[in-house]
């Protein structure tokens, strides 16, 4: 069988001399396979270039730290079944084992906050699997989907012929792939068709063993293997979509009053049912724009208002939430769908956090759906994909709001959706050995991380535009950035995104309360820019770079930048 390699190896040669901007440079070696995934080679670094102007540079001062980083955001929606992975020829085995590869070795300062404050966060489970989407309420456009009902599925596997055609499961195998990956488990309620009764018989059974339907139903039986005290979710969302008048149950959502006071019930009796404290988050926004074109009859059009709406709303049905349910696709008012991520975070930045801070709002905003666009346009599953993927991730750390990460969980879409590759953001071809560049950048990230964000500033680069079809044009700056510090405080990495089509930014790095020693780079770029798909798409790691001088960034990249700090000098000897 023939396995394509991509771009030819002059074209490694060519982009890693620009991403070293180094004569001395030397192209790594072509991995064989994942595209093309080139391995650095070891050395001395290069010698630096002369440093550009002072007014194009990323600046960051590490101790200046805004919030510690949630390893959450390398989350990923289940909108698949288990037993599709040996149908579709998608071996169980191998997912597992590339989606463990996901898990962040960073993240503990954020999980022991959580543990701090009560809630029964596994510190060893550092990434986040959303138990549903789409099937929980259902959709009035297809006749297939009714809405997925916990306690009638035990026993069912998700074969395509189970009850009404959608591949519904029990709902122990989400648990046992959270189980196998090493996940904490988001938990989507049905809020569209199901009843808050159903709710807290589910957060009854998933926080006691001695639930009757847990002893009914042991997490140990075959074909599970999950211990009989399994972790317990602490993350609860009250349905998916609803907003939208094509979600069954609408009708109990046609405003923001509306769905507050009807999704009372079901808060209340989560937090009841759990007998520990659980984050309830509320659906906002299926547009990154909070707003337009969902307007009525389809959608709610509040904006900025939502806060306040949903505040008021919380206060009059006597209930409390802790986070916005947000997804943020890329749609009106941008004709780019990459131009989307700039474009959310001024709106966040400028409209959301500080109507926030002027109701005195102490919620988060989880963004638990997030792609370019549905399908598998090669480009949206290429380079493309990665650059809206890894864009959104600078958002998301960047955006800080009372101390704290304000989107504290991100998800992909999952390897399967609804049986098919339909929205299938991490393998091509069905194979864990045919990664996307989406994937690549969530391992990378896995890896090269730290556990605190520190103050990051983009100063002097160059931008681009996108014209709406109504007018408003959006600029985005070519380059945007975001840095940690490790938790051991030895280490600072550095996060860019060139999104720019056609322009390199060539930028000094200048770092304060930090000692740099040399650094490694790895990188995810192509010749061949946005329309790049995963298998023209280069990954480069661990190249020796020195940070002290000017560092090239090439359009259409991806680059992770660990520092190590230069350790202190030994002290002198005591002299007696």
């Amino acid at each position: 069988m023939k396995r394509r390699l991509g771009l030819p190896g002059v074209a490694v040669a060519a982009c890693l001399a620009g991403c070293i901007a180094s004569p001395d440079a030397r192209p790594a070696a072509v991995g064989p396979h994942y595209g093309l995934l080139a391995k650095g080679q070891g050395g001395a670094p290069p010698p630096p270039p002369p440093p550009p102007p002072a007014a194009r540079s990323i600046s960051i001062d590490a101790g200046v730290p805004l919030h510690h980083a949630s390893p959450f955001v390398n989350g990923f929606n289940r909108n698949h079944s288990h037993r599709q992975f040996a149908l579709r020829n998608l071996s169980y085995a191998a997912y597992i084992n590339a989606m463990r590869r996901l898990e962040p070795a960073w993240g503990g300062s954020y999980v022991q906050d959580q543990v701090a404050a009560g809630f029964p966060v596994d510190p060893a489970r550092r990434s986040v699997l959303r138990t549903g989407h789409g099937p929980t309420d259902g959709r009035t456009d297809f006749t297939f989907m009714l809405g997925y009902f916990f306690n009638s599925m035990w026993g069912l596997d998700g074969q395509a012929t189970t009850l009404d055609g959608y591949p519904y499961d029990d709902f122990r195998y989400p648990l046992q792939e959270a189980e196998d990956e090493g996940a904490q488990c988001l938990v989507t309620v049905n809020f569209g068709t199901g009843t808050a009764d159903d709710a807290t018989a589910l957060a009854g059974m998933l926080a006691s063993p001695a639930h009757a339907l847990r002893q009914a139903h042991p997490y140990g039986a075959p074909p599970f293997t999950m211990a009989g005290e399994a972790y317990t979710p602490f993350m609860y969302e009250i349905g998916n979509e609803v907003q939208l008048s094509l979600m069954r149950g609408h009708e109990k959502a046609r405003s923001i009053d509306q769905y507050v006071a009807n999704a009372a019930p079901y808060v209340t009796g989560i937090r009841a049912a759990a007998g520990y404290p659980v984050k309830v988050a509320l659906a906002a926004t299926v547009n990154a724009f909070w707003g337009g074109p969902t307007t009525p009859p389809d959608g709610w059009a509040q904006r900025e208002a939502m806060v306040g709406a949903f505040m008021g709303a919380a206060r009059t049905a006597g209930i409390g939430f802790d986070a916005l349910q947000i997804h943020t696709y890329p749609s009106f008012p941008v004709t780019e769908k990459l131009a989307g991520v700039a474009y959310e975070e001024n709106f966040l930045s400028t409209r959301i956090m500080p109507e926030m801070t002027r109701q005195g709002a102490t919620f988060e905003l989880w963004d638990d759906e997030l792609h370019a666009a549905t399908g598998l346009a090669a480009t949206n599953t290429g380079l493309y994909g990665a650059l809206f993927q890894a864009a959104s991730t600078v958002m998301a750390f960047k955006l800080s709001y009372g101390g704290r990460q304000l989107i504290p969980v991100m998800g992909d879409f999952a390897p399967w959706h609804a049986g098919t590759a339909i929205d299938s953001l991490y393998f091509q071809n069905n194979s864990p050995a045919a990664a996307t560049p989406i994937y690549h950048f969530r391992r990378l990230l896995a890896r090269d991380w730290g556990d605190t964000i520190v103050s990051t500033r983009v100063a002097g680069v160059g931008s681009w535009t996108d014209r709406a079809r109504n007018g408003e044009v959006t600029t985005v700056p070519n380059l945007t950035a975001t840095s940690a510090l490790s938790a051991d405080g030895a280490t600072l990495y550095l996060l860019v995104v060139n999104t720019s089509q056609r322009t390199d930014e060539t930028v000094g790095l200048r770092l304060a309360g930090f000692a740099a020693a040399p650094a490694r780079l790895s990188r995810i770029t192509s010749t061949r820019g946005w329309t790049a798909t995963w298998d023209q798409t280069v990954v480069t790691e661990n190249v020796p770079l020195n940070a002290a001088g000017a560092v090239a960034f090439p359009h259409a990249s991806i680059s992770l930048i660990a520092i190590p700090r230069v350790p202190p000098p030994p002290l002198p000897p005591v002299v007696p």
